[in-house]
């Protein structure tokens, strides 16, 4: 694992669209996001309020299902140890995933309902 850099974003953009997933924009993406090379990426989104979000998380749909939860299990540790070290006090994640959602349990974040999500460019 180590960190996403730039021109990761190619191999990124892959995946979603292998998903039939709406791809962010690179300019989207936040400083620190993490990649597992062929299997897996994930971010987190640093705020001014020390509330932190997990988000962009995508799989590689080619690579075994085993090894792309393990990636994403590994991420998500990483990038909650980052959160920490950052003085986030308040970690956040949303997902329609229900692998995700089974994660976000493990590492004992709070569920707090379904809603739906919106964004306009500025």
């Amino acid at each position: 694992m180590r960190k996403f850099q730039s021109e990761d974003f190619q191999v990124f953009k892959e995946w979603h669209e292998k998903r039939g997933l709406s791809v962010p924009s690179e300019a989207a993406l936040p400083r620190l996001g993490l990649i597992e090379d062929d299997l897996a990426a994930g971010f987190l989104i640093q705020t001014d309020c020390r509330l932190g979000f997990l988000d962009f998380y995508v799989t590689n749909p080619d690579a075994p299902k085993k090894d792309r939860a393990k990636a994403i299990e590994e991420i998500s540790a990483k990038l909650i140890e980052a959160a920490h070290r950052l003085g986030i006090k308040v970690l956040m994640c949303n997902t329609g995933f229900s692998s995700l959602k089974k994660l976000a349990e493990k590492y004992r974040f709070t569920y707090l309902g379904e809603y739906s999500s919106y964004s306009r460019g500025i």
